[in-house]
């Protein structure tokens, strides 16, 4: 519930606020502790944290170790093609196409960390969500025609 509900209602008491307040800070205590255990779990683990400043923005992508094989040539080319790709967005959001500069890189998963400019990471978000979408409503086409094969239609 809103707080700005409790305070909205004609029957309101201070008692009724306090109490419907208690039942909040009730239900939030454990998700409150999960998120201390956790933030502990990454300082016992020495799990870095990047701090970015406001307005900047940062993307990772992760290359799957088989599509390269481990081998460092196509990690590379993998790499070469990212920032072709990426170039793409930040021509349409800034009509530059500068390459981009690598803030981290994850030796355990193949992770690259891309220092984006704000406008470059939502067009490129923008384009990957409409792309699921249709994917999805491919998908679902998909199977209404599957479907209707089966019912003979």
């Amino acid at each position: 519930m809103k707080l700005n509900l409790l305070f909205e209602r004609n029957n309101i008491t201070p008692s009724v606020v306090h109490q419907e307040l208690t039942q909040i800070n009730e239900r939030l205590k454990p998700f409150v502790s999960s998120i201390t255990q956790l933030c502990n779990s990454m300082q016992a683990l020495h799990v870095g944290k990047e701090n970015l400043a406001p307005g900047e923005c940062e993307v990772g992508v992760v290359v799957p170790r088989v599509e390269v094989d481990n081998a460092l040539a196509d990690f590379g080319k993998e790499l070469v093609k990212i920032n072709k790709i990426f170039s793409v967005f930040a021509e349409i959001a800034t009509d530059s196409r500068e390459s981009f500069k690598i803030r981290t890189i994850s030796s355990s998963d193949l992770t690259v960390f891309l220092d984006f400019a704000p406008e470059v990471a939502a067009c490129t978000a923008v384009a990957i969500e409409r792309i699921v979408a249709l994917y999805k409503n491919l998908l679902e086409i998909k199977k209404l025609c599957k479907g209707l094969e089966e019912q003979g239609v």
